[in-house]
Order: structure tokens, then sequence, then C-alpha cells
């Protein structure tokens, strides 16, 4: 930097301009982003977003100038009269040549020490092993007792009971209740979790608080609570403040979630696993059933059309043997129209022969026999098939069924009950026997 401020030319007159604009460049050029710790005053927040301060101590100030796109991730309210701690690089604003500072980072003042305590305990956790992938246990899928280590008065503790309750109401949850921040409470937090972990009455274990700034979550840094952590022989899953939320509890912990409602989601996720599953495997059963009783329905549709009531089976048979009577008349008319005029025909024949009278006689005699058995044996044959015809419409009627004991059951729409499939206890059923009917109601179904 002293080269480049040799090589001016001293005797080179610029303009103003000119002047700020070297100085800026040569700042920028050769300071990098440093840390500088001060007090907040002469605050102003523009209508842009952007906000303008002074930082200032007991012997100097510097203004600054902090744009919305990066102010936007500050966690905490600012005023005048907050001591920070800000990341920024040095410039000139050109159009009134004043020095200031361009912030791209601002915390609390006395983050940055916590955080070297921070780095220096992770690092030597780290060398002792206990932030092992190797060492973490899984998480149980369908644990029936869950513990809590948190406070009873956050809204920590409300929303994992709220989220337990409606996912796993089932589950027990025991409440380890402990300080969550402020001096002290990493003890309290791990003497929970050893208490937890001595009674053996959980089978998971959470360990739980609300969002907050890197001071309020810092407890949960504490090296007492890590190491208890790592010693418990319970699976632990820690829910600690937001997303871009870490403790070191987050590294010993067997799970880590980004806050206390996805923790205790985990800790039930199995048996949302298994709900899911339930859920599928009962479309598919209700499906394959549907597809079943509709194919039955339609073969029961079909056999319907098919089956015939038995008193109109009777009335068919019934129809059938009328016209097979009159067939059987209507034959026996024609065939004796025909025997008398073959009679005729012979008489004819007979008085054009010339044969003694008693001859012709005999031979008359025997043709009228003929006739007479032909016709006697037609009869009987037609009577033996009219007889074998009616003893099977008699075996046919449910009448001749009922005499030998057995009844016909219809519902009170008359339906014939077939088998106990849609009964009901309480149901009145008609009883048909071979002399009546008589009413019945279901008591009881085997």
């Amino acid at each position: 930097m002293l080269q480049e401020i040799e090589n001016f030319n001293q005797n080179e007159v610029r303009t103003v301009t000119e002047f700020t604009r070297d100085i800026r460049r040569l700042i920028e050029d050769k300071f990098p982003e440093v840390w500088v710790r001060g007090e907040i005053s002469n605050f102003v927040r523009a209508a842009s977003g952007h906000i303008y301060f002074s930082l200032k101590d007991d012997h100097s100030q510097v203004r600054c100038a902090f744009f919305r796109s990066k102010a936007q991730a500050v966690d905490f309210e600012l005023t005048d009269g907050v001591e920070v701690e800000i990341n920024a690089a040095p410039t000139i604003y050109e159009k009134r040549g004043d020095f200031q500072l361009v912030v791209t980072e601002m915390r609390k003042a006395g983050v940055g020490r916590l955080w070297e305590l921070f780095e220096k305990l992770r690092k030597k956790l780290l060398a002792e092993g206990l932030f092992e992938e190797s060492r973490k246990r899984s998480i149980p899928k369908h644990p029936a007792a869950i513990g809590l280590v948190t406070s009873t008065a956050g809204a920590a503790i409300q929303d994992v009971l709220r989220t337990l309750r409606d996912k796993a109401p089932h589950v027990k949850v025991v409440v380890y209740p402990s300080l969550v921040q402020g001096r002290g409470a990493g003890t309290q937090l791990a003497n929970a979790v050893r208490v937890a972990n001595a009674r053996q009455e959980v089978e998971v274990l959470l360990v739980c608080r609300g969002g907050g700034s890197f001071e309020d979550l810092w407890e949960f840094n504490s090296e007492d609570l890590v190491r208890s952590v790592s010693e418990c022989s319970i699976p632990v899953i820690s829910g600690v403040g937001h997303e871009s939320d870490f403790t070191l509890v987050d590294f010993v912990s067997d799970l880590r979630c980004a806050t206390p409602t996805a923790a205790a989601s985990s800790a039930i996720s199995g048996y949302e696993d298994l709900e899911r599953l339930l859920i599928t495997v009962s479309r598919t059963i209700n499906k394959s059933m549907t597809f079943t009783l509709n194919r039955m329905y339609q073969r029961l549709d079909f056999s319907s059309r098919n089956l015939l009531h038995p008193a109109r089976r009777l009335n068919q048979k019934s129809e059938k043997l009328s016209i097979f009577l009159q067939d059987l008349r209507r034959l026996m008319l024609q065939r004796l129209k025909f025997s008398r005029l073959e009679l005729k025909s012979l008489a004819r024949s007979m008085a054009s022969i010339e044969l003694p009278w008693a001859t012709k006689q005999d031979h008359l005699e025997r043709l009228i026999s003929r006739i007479h058995e032909s016709i006697t044996d037609k009869l009987k044959k037609n009577k033996s098939d009219v007889l074998a015809f009616e003893t099977s419409l008699r075996h046919l009627d449910p009448r001749s069924v009922m005499k030998r004991g057995f009844s016909i059951v219809r519902n009170k729409k008359g339906h014939v009950i077939r088998d106990r499939v849609g009964l009901n206890k309480g149901d009145q059923l008609d009883v048909m026997l071979s002399n009546g009917t008589i009413g019945v109601k279901v008591d009881s179904i085997d």
C-alpha cells in the first residue's frame, strides 16, 4: 500500500471526485472485511429498508451502512444503545467524502466470545469421539413410552404433546422437567437426562426447546449435558431451536431434528408409516371385496334368471301334460278315423270278392280283433307314459317334500332364505309347512 502511495504524482492536480475515488479504491483493495465491536447510535431505518447508524466507543465513531438484503438476517431488535459486533468492509462514500463501513453481518456483542468457547468445546468432544456416527443408535419404530426433557412452562412442550396426542394418542409420555435457559439450565438438563436413564421407563428420549438467539440456546452446549446424553442408554432425539440453529447436544444425539414438533414426529414416524400401510392394505382389501361381491352379484343375478319357483315349474309340467293329453286324444281320434277308413275299404274289397259269407265274417272278426289289440296296446303305452309323467310331477311338488318334514323359509319380502347370510337377530320370517304357514323370529344365529 505504501508503494502505491509513493507512486502518486504529488504535482498532478486532481479533482475532488478523482481523489476520493482513488482513496476508495485504495482502501477497498487493501483492507479486507473485519469484525468491529461498538455501540449503535444515530440509528436510522430508511423507507427502502436500508439501515444507517454510527458505531462508537468511548473515543471514536464511524459511519456504517447496513443494506436491506443483509439486514434481514438479524434476529434481534436494532436501536440506539445496543452493543453489537459487525463484520464490515471499509470504504469511502464519494458524494460526501465520508469514511464508512459497509456491514455484511451483525451479532450481539459477546457472541464472538461464546462462539470461540463453542468451537473449543466442540473440537474437544469431537476428538474424544462423542460425535461419531458409529455411536448413534437407531430410533425404535413403535415406542410404547416417550420421555420429554424440557421446560413445563414453554411453548415447546405444548407443541410436542399436541403432536403426540394427535398422531399417537396411545403412546405414554413421561415429562422430566428442567430449565432450558439461563445459568444452571445445562446442569438441570443433564440431571433430567440421567434421571430418565436411571428409571428406564421410556424407549426414546426427546430433548427440546423452542427457538431463540445463540445466547438463549447456550445451555444446550453444556459439556455436562453433552456427556449425559452420550452416556444415556436410551436413544435420544434433539429438537432445539429452528432449522438454522445448532447446539452441541444436536451433534451427540442419536437423531437431530430442526424443531420440537419435528422431534415428536420423528419419534412416532413408525406409527405413521404403519398407518399409511394399513390404509393402503385396507383400500386393497376393500377393492378386492368390492370386485368379488360385484362378481357374485352378477352370478346371482344370472342364476336367479334361470331359477324357477317349484310352483312355476309344476305349472309348466302341468301345461306340458295337458298338451300331451290333447295330442294323445287327437292321435287316437286320427287312428280310429284311419281304422274306419281301412275297414270300409276292406269291406268294399271283400264285397267285390266272391267268398262265402262265413269266410268274410271270419276275416272281418280277425281284422276287428287286430284293430282292438292295436288300440289297446297304444292306450296302455300312453297310460304308462302319463303315469310316469305324473309321478315325476309329484316328486317336483314341494308339498310332497314338505310332508316328509321339510319346510320353505321366507323373509317379509317373500324371498326364500337358503342360508344364514344376511340374517340378523330379531328378523321376522315365515315358515311354510305342508299344511300351513307359521311366523317365527330369529333369536340366535349359529
